[in-house]
């Protein structure tokens, strides 16, 4: 059902675990699982919050009436808990896609124009390009500005987070963030060590390559975590006079407002680059996208929008997109298993964790649209009857209904073979 912006699931469950308030035991009861996710996630991947609702606690009895008003109380409860979990899985949701689109402009785009562009269009550092997710660019990246970078991040990383001056990092970890190969990359190597030894005179004291990685040693007023004697006030003066800062790089500058500023600029890019059309193709039918990711992400691509004929028809009396409802995949998943489609051709999978059916990720509305009219006319059903229907809310009506009435049209097949048979 949906209530108040959300979409919200509900299964049967009967190892729900509550507490008797007379006695304190525990018992293990009858009711339902619901999970929460935004009204315009139709992958129902983005969980805000699940809950169950155990009969004889929440809800007085396992109806559809008590599991409507059950959710609707648990909603109206939680609803500013709820208002920035949304908040929280759809900005997750954002860098998915932006990261979805880094992909696939790699893939399709000239490597060094991209890096070209990233780099001096939008005057882009090597970390801020890999933080976008181009990690295919690195071959493209001038070595000794790239070891500048990695020496950069030893440098602040090391000096924000040591508390006794010295600092260890492994070429592992380096490895896994920069996308390089040290220490195979001798001359990559080199150039990092001499750029820790030479670039920061005022905060590295000395700088050790071992098998594994680099041992730096930080001065000790350059490190806000580690103690140090306060300074006389006449040598305070003098280092002020001088420029020197005895506090470490800001951690804010790493923070969400980098990454927003950073992401924008990427998305201004694809923007200008490509034609609404195009662009608009792309990020809907190719990156799956629905409207409202594509203006969460700030294009404005109205003009583009496809709401086709069968789609409106579609749509049922509620006004909502039926292909959305969790009832559809149930269905699609009771024709698929019924009439034993092969497990490779099937559109849907049991995701046991969450006790449903659902559509595989890359199927297209029409396939959904052709299995679910395809499963409606076994149960010899419209859409609207089907999705308001009360005795199909749990799978087990569905499964019923369509064994009725695939049983009846054997029935039927059989009884007008049998005239032919007796000619």
């Amino acid at each position: 059902m949906r209530y108040r912006g959300f979409t919200i699931t509900a299964t049967d469950d009967d190892g729900i675990v509550r507490e008797e308030p007379q006695n304190g035991r525990k018992v293990i009861c009858e009711g339902y699982y619901c999970q929460i996710v935004p009204s315009t996630d139709f992958t129902y991947d983005l969980t805000i919050d699940d809950f169950c609702l155990a009969v004889g606690f929440e809800i007085p009895d396992s109806s559809y009436e008590s599991l409507e008003l059950g959710i609707r109380a648990y909603v109206d409860e939680n609803y500013r808990e709820l208002l920035q979990g949304k908040v929280d899985v759809q900005l997750k949701q954002k860098d998915r896609n932006i990261s979805h689109l880094a992909h696939w402009l790699m893939g399709t785009q000239d490597h060094s124009v991209l890096h070209e562009a990233l780099s001096r269009g939008l005057c882009l550092e090597a970390d801020e390009i890999l933080e976008l997710g181009f990690t295919e660019l690195v071959p493209c990246f001038d070595r000794t500005g790239y070891a500048c970078v990695i020496a950069d991040h030893i440098v602040d990383t090391g000096s924000e987070g040591t508390e006794n001056g010295k600092w260890r990092v492994t070429f592992a970890g380096l490895n896994k963030r920069f996308e390089t190969d040290l220490p195979a990359d001798a001359e990559l190597l080199t150039e990092i060590t001499e750029r820790l030894r030479h670039d920061y005179p005022l905060t590295v004291s000395s700088v050790k390559c071992s098998k594994n990685g680099f041992i730096v040693e930080f001065n000790p007023v350059c490190c806000p975590r580690v103690a140090v004697p306060k300074l006389p006030s006449h040598e305070e003066e003098l280092r002020s006079k001088n420029g020197v800062s005895v506090v470490g790089v800001s951690a804010e500058q790493d923070g969400p407002h980098r990454w927003d500023e950073l992401a924008d600029r990427v998305l201004g890019y694809v923007s200008e680059y490509f034609q609404d059309c195009d662009l608009y193709d792309i990020l809907h039918h190719t990156l799956e996208m629905s409207h409202e990711e594509i203006e969460e992400l700030g294009f404005s691509l109205y003009d583009q929008y496809e709401l086709e004929d069968e789609e409106q028809e579609l749509m049922d009396s509620s006004g909502t997109d039926p292909l959305s409802s969790y009832k559809t995949a149930e269905l699609v998943a009771t024709y698929e298993e019924l009439f034993q489609v092969p497990n490779e051709e099937r559109l849907t999978y049991y995701f046991g964790d969450l006790g449903g059916h659902f559509f595989n990720h890359g199927v297209t509305a029409e396939q959904k649209k052709a299995a679910y009219e395809k499963a409606l006319e076994v149960l010899e059903l419209d859409s609207d009857a089907f999705q308001q229907a009360n005795e199909f809310i749990h799978r087990g009506g569905i499964i019923g209904r369509m064994r009725e009435k695939m049983e009846k049209g054997q029935q039927e097949q059989a009884a007008s073979i049998a005239p032919e048979l007796s000619m």
